[in-house]
């Protein structure tokens, strides 16, 4: 596999199934809630620095290839769709990335 799936390289088993997820707080924010009824909000800065899309994290040592002071205070999320054991978010930097639901 060469998509590295969680940002510290560890497994995360998925014990809940995510119920709700929506962007909140004008796009800075994403929400979700689980089967359980826990909801957490993730911050957009959190999320795109961990985030280990190819434009982000180098493929063979899995470092940052960033620094978080690039990272844009106007970054926001577009959309964020579930797939599979994935949530995809679509950033308005024309970027996309997948947070596995187990490591989330």
């Amino acid at each position: 596999m060469n998509h590295i799936v969680t940002p510290d390289f560890d497994y995360y088993p998925i014990s809940h199934k995510i119920q709700q997820q929506q962007i909140t707080q004008n796009g800075q924010a994403l929400s979700i809630t689980w089967d359980d009824g826990l909801t957490r909000e993730f911050h957009f800065m959190i999320l795109k620095e961990h985030a280990t899309n190819s434009n982000m994290t180098h493929a063979v040592t899995h470092e940052q290839i960033f620094h978080l002071i690039d990272i844009s205070l106007d970054l926001r999320f577009i959309t964020s769709t579930i797939n599979g054991d994935f949530v995809d978010v679509t950033w308005n930097d024309n970027t996309k990335s997948a947070y596995h639901i187990g490591w989330l």
